[in-house]
C-alpha cells in the first residue's frame, strides 16, 4: 500500500510520462512537413533551438541533451519516447513549453500550426494546441513547486494534475477512431506511470512532503560515485 512504499518522481515522471510528452513533441516537430521538407532538416532546426535554449540558460547549469540524435526520438514500432537521462528530461520542461507556444502562436520563422484538410486531426488544431501548451505548463508548474521554499502541496498537486489531464486529452485525441492494435506507435502514450503520478500528488505528498525529498537522484549519484571510485583502483584483483 501507499503506507509501505514511496513513488519516485524521477522514474515515474522524468523517465516516464515527461519523457513520453517530450519525445512525442520532438517526434512530431522533426516530422512536421508544414515547416520542414525532411526529418533530417527538422532535426537540424530542433537542435538549433536546443542549442540556443541551453546558451540562454547557461547560468542554470542544465544537464544538456545537445546535440539530439534521431534515434533518441524516433523508434520503429513504438510510441515516441525521449531517450535521455532523467535530469536532461526534467531540465527540458521550459523548452517544451516554449516549443508548444511556438506551435500555437507562431513566430518569426513559422506560422501557427494548422493541420491540413487531409490530416486525420483536421479541424482539431485549436484543441490540440490548447492541450499541448497546458501539458507543458503543468509540467513546469509541478517542477517549479519542487524548488519552492517552503514546499506547498497545492501548487505541486495542481501542476501535476494539469499535466496528466492534458496528456490524457492528447492521448484520446490522437487515438480517436484508430483501431487499438494500431495505437502502438501513436504520440502521447498514456502509461501506468501516469496513474502512479496521480497517487503521488493526491496521496503521497500529504504524508512525505515534496517529491524532491524522496526521489532517487541522490541514490543514483551515490552509485555513480562508488562506480567512479572503483574505476580508479589500480589493483582490481580480489584476494
Amino acid at each position: 500500500t501507499m503506507h509501505h512504499l514511496c513513488i519516485d518522481s524521477m522514474h515515474s515522471a522524468d523517465l516516464g510520462c515527461f519523457a513520453d510528452a517530450l519525445g512525442s513533441l520532438f517526434h512530431l516537430e522533426v516530422g512536421n512537413q508544414q515547416w520542414y521538407p525532411t526529418r533530417e532538416r527538422g532535426l537540424v532546426e530542433l537542435n538549433t533551438a536546443l542549442r540556443d535554449f541551453y546558451k540562454a540558460n547557461r547560468h542554470k547549469n542544465l544537464s544538456s541533451l545537445y546535440p539530439l540524435q534521431m534515434a533518441q526520438i524516433v523508434a520503429t514500432g513504438k510510441c515516441p519516447f525521449l531517450k535521455a537521462k532523467a535530469a536532461q528530461v526534467r531540465h527540458l520542461a521550459d523548452f517544451g513549453l516554449i516549443l508548444a507556444n511556438r506551435y500555437k502562436h507562431g513566430g518569426p520563422e513559422h506560422a501557427p500550426l494548422l493541420f491540413k484538410a487531409n490530416h486525420r486531426l483536421s479541424g482539431c488544431s485549436a484543441d490540440y494546441l490548447d492541450h499541448l501548451v497546458s501539458m507543458f505548463d503543468g509540467m513546469v508548474k509541478y517542477l517549479r513547486s519542487l524548488r519552492a521554499t517552503p514546499f506547498l502541496d497545492e501548487p505541486c498537486k495542481l501542476g501535476m494534475m494539469q499535466f496528466l489531464s492534458s496528456l490524457s486529452a492528447l492521448n484520446q485525441l490522437w487515438a480517436r477512431d484508430v483501431p487499438e492494435d494500431s495505437q502502438k506507435t501513436l504520440p502521447f502514450h498514456l502509461r501506468q506511470k501516469a496513474h502512479m503520478l496521480e497517487h503521488l500528488v493526491l496521496d503521497q505528498i500529504a504524508r512525505t512532503g515534496s517529491p524532491a525529498s524522496s526521489w532517487c537522484y541522490r541514490d543514483e549519484d551515490f552509485v555513480g560515485s562508488v562506480k567512479s571510485i572503483a574505476a580508479k583502483i589500480k589493483n582490481k584483483t580480489h584476494p
